[in-house]
């Protein structure tokens, strides 16, 4: 069987989105104090989708690389590399500010007890 082929291109396929490697990585990751809108703004322009995965535990973003064309394979992994490294840093700061709200209402439930 012959195929299309270009050696600028890739193998040439009935749908566009598949031009170029074809390679198309995706990461599922345990968010729990991210929304998803959070996680998509920590993921803006960095070249990945990030959606609510269909788990039936816990907050899980599934996040995926946004386009195979006219991109390299380690173009692909390191949009999702990087993708993965903006979840976890806005995550830990989501974290951070959930530890802190905590202490404060622990503080003024005290205050109010006494």
């Amino acid at each position: 069987v012959d195929y299309a082929t270009s050696e600028k291109y890739g193998y040439v396929s009935s749908s566009p989105l598949n031009l170029g490697t074809g390679l198309h990585a995706s990461v599922l990751t345990k968010q729990p104090n991210l929304t998803v809108a959070e996680a998509k703004e920590a993921a803006k322009g960095l070249g990945v989708n990030v959606r609510r995965a269909k788990v039936k535990s816990g907050q899980v973003i599934d996040l995926s690389t946004s386009s195979c064309i006219f991109t390299t394979e380690a173009e692909i992994i390191t949009a999702l590399y990087d993708g993965i490294a903006a979840l976890g840093a806005k995550e830990a700061e989501a974290k951070a500010k959930a530890k802190e709200a905590e202490a404060k209402a622990q503080r003024e439930a005290g205050l109010a007890n006494n």
